[in-house]
C-alpha cells in the first residue's frame, strides 16, 4: 500500500473513531442533560462533542511521535510530526470551544472554587498547559527557546495533561462512568499508556 493510500486510510480510521464517540452524548446522557431545553440543551451538548473531539484528539499526540516499525508502516516520520503540530491547534480549538459552550448553557454562571468542583478545575488546567505547550512549541520554531530544554518540558507536560485529561473526563461526565462508554475511555487510557511506556523504554535501551 502505497503513502498516500496509507494517509486515506489512517483518515478514514480517524474520522470513524471521532464519528462513533461522538455518539456518546447522544446515547449515554448525562444528567445535566435532563434539565436543559432548547437553545441551552443544544448548547451543552455541542460543549460535550468539542470537549470528546479535543480528548480523541490529544489522546492521538504521542501515537503521531512514537517512532516504531507499525508506526513508521502506518505513516512517514515527517507526515506524523506535522499531523502533530496541526493536530495541536485543532485539538485546543475544541479544548477551549468545550467551556466556552458549556458555560453558554449555564448562563455563564461560573462554579464555586470549592473541592468539589475539582473536576471542572483539572479541566482549566489542562487547557491552560494546552496553551502553554503551544505557545512556547510556537516559540520554539522561531529561535527563540533551545531545542534541548523544549523538548524535556514538553515530553514532561505531556503525560501529566493526559492523566489530567482522564481524571477529568472520568468525573466531571457520569457518561463515562459506566457501560460502553466507561470501557472506551478505559481502553484508550491503557492504549496511551503502553505508547508512553514503549517511548520511554526505547529511549532508555535505543
Amino acid at each position: 500500500m502505497n503513502a498516500s493510500r496509507k494517509k486515506m486510510v489512517f483518515y478514514l480510521v480517524l474520522f470513524a473513531l471521532l464519528g462513533g464517540m461522538l455518539t456518546i452524548p447522544f446515547v449515554w446522557e448525562s444528567p445535566s442533560m435532563y434539565y436543559k431545553t432548547g437553545l441551552d440543551r443544544f448548547l451543552l451538548r455541542a460543549g460535550k462533542m468539542a470537549g470528546i473531539l479535543a480528548a480523541v484528539l490529544l489522546m492521538l499526540q504521542p501515537l503521531m511521535v512514537m517512532r516504531s516499525g507499525l508506526t513508521d508502516r502506518l505513516m512517514a516520520l515527517a507526515d506524523r510530526f506535522r499531523f502533530h503540530r496541526k493536530n495541536a491547534l485543532v485539538l485546543f480549538g475544541f479544548a477551549l470551544a468545550h467551556p466556552i459552550l458549556v458555560l453558554w448553557a449555564d448562563g455563564f454562571s461560573l462554579f464555586r472554587l470549592e473541592w468539589r468542583y475539582w473536576p471542572e478545575m483539572a479541566g482549566l488546567l489542562l487547557l491552560f498547559l494546552l496553551l502553554l505547550v503551544i505557545i512556547t512549541s510556537l516559540v520554539q520554531q522561531k529561535g527563540v527557546i533551545r531545542r534541548e530544554p523544549w523538548l524535556a518540558a514538553h515530553r514532561f507536560l505531556a503525560p501529566i495533561s493526559l492523566l489530567i485529561l482522564f481524571l477529568h473526563i472520568y468525573n466531571v461526565s457520569k457518561s463515562f462512568q459506566s457501560d460502553l462508554p466507561f470501557y472506551i475511555l478505559a481502553v484508550l487510557a491503557v492504549l496511551v499508556l503502553c505508547t508512553f511506556t514503549y517511548t520511554w523504554v526505547r529511549r532508555i535501551r535505543p
